[in-house]
């Protein structure tokens, strides 16, 4: 019997550990990593992601998002600032990603961010 996928997908996951000032973590199924990602079972187009921490920042602070495709970062890039935020997100980036490419979230904490908890999430239509 063929596997059969519906026309979207969410790509929904956490970190089980905190991001702290500094790190560049790679956001995907594991959690936050070095690297990895979900892998594309045909091909799909991203049609919105967002990502929502458990801390903000803090003032003068960032944790700076972007989607990568494949390893590679896309022009799709959400930032969460300052001591009150604690979301941010795209929607409609349409970026496309073939049948076995990755798709992760790369996040960049600022140099004196608060160590944060990530939830994230990922939609793509097949």
């Amino acid at each position: 019997m063929p596997l059969i996928f519906p026309p979207v997908q969410y790509l929904i996951a956490e970190t089980p550990s905190a991001i702290a000032a500094g790190q560049t973590r790679y956001l995907g199924p594991g959690g936050a990593t070095t690297s990895g990602g979900w892998i594309m079972p045909r091909a799909a187009v991203v049609t919105e992601w967002r990502v929502t921490c458990d801390t903000a920042p803090g003032g003068g602070e960032t944790f700076t998002c972007t989607l990568f495709i494949n390893g590679g970062s896309t022009a799709s890039t959400a930032t969460i600032s300052g001591a009150s935020d604690f979301d941010s997100g795209i929607e409609y980036p349409d970026l496309a990603a073939a049948l076995g490419q990755s798709i992760t979230i790369q996040c960049i904490a600022s140099g004196s961010a608060a160590s944060a908890l990530f939830r994230y999430y990922a939609v793509v239509r097949f």
